[in-house]
């Protein structure tokens, strides 16, 4: 007959077995929470990344907005201006007796005929008398171009935005007529 080993040499036995199995568990989750950690750190790093890549994108929009709409004011300031000097060359010609005295239906047909040359009618309201106001706008619906009406003080230099440059503000923009066919 055997005897058998006192019962709580079997339960140290037991005991020592499960606390081996408790460590190596414990040291898996504390590597899994560390793994965790590092893939939390990893990821917030790439959004922070990314968030600083849209900010970066969003910004040179904003630049590339702010140049074009300075480049579109820019090229109406030009054609105001080239209309003023042609209707300043208009009036010394009037003035010395050349083509176009009077101001009648030779003005109108000279006006009609630079608009429908025109992809885009750019008027300096202040530069008009109020007959060419309401013939150009009258010529702009006619034939369906657009027409963009500025009141500008004075002219503005070509690269003074600043504080120092005059106001230029838009008076009304009369969109071409779209072809409804009924």
């Amino acid at each position: 007959m055997t005897l058998a080993a006192p019962p709580y040499q079997q339960l140290t036995g037991e005991y020592q077995v499960l606390m081996r199995h408790y460590g190596q568990t414990q040291m898996r989750c504390d590597a899994l929470v560390r793994a965790q950690a590092a893939e939390i750190e990893r990821l917030q790093g790439m959004a922070m990344r990314l968030r600083a890549a849209v900010i970066v994108r969003d910004t040179a929009l904003a630049w590339e907005r702010a140049q074009r709409s300075q480049a579109v004011l820019i090229c109406m300031q030009n054609l105001a201006r080239e209309r003023l000097q042609w209707q300043w060359a208009q009036l010394r010609a009037a003035a010395q007796g050349g083509p176009g005295e009077g101001g009648g239906a030779d003005d109108a047909g000279a006006l009609a005929a630079s608009a429908e040359a025109a992809d885009l009618v750019v008027c300096q309201t202040g530069c008009l008398s109020h007959g060419d106001y309401w013939r150009v706008q009258d010529q702009c619906r006619r034939t369906g171009q657009t027409c963009v009406l500025v009141e500008q003080s004075a002219a503005a230099s070509i690269d003074g935005f600043g504080a120092d440059a005059p106001a230029q503000r838009l008076v009304e923009w009369l969109p071409a007529p779209e072809n409804t066919a009924s």
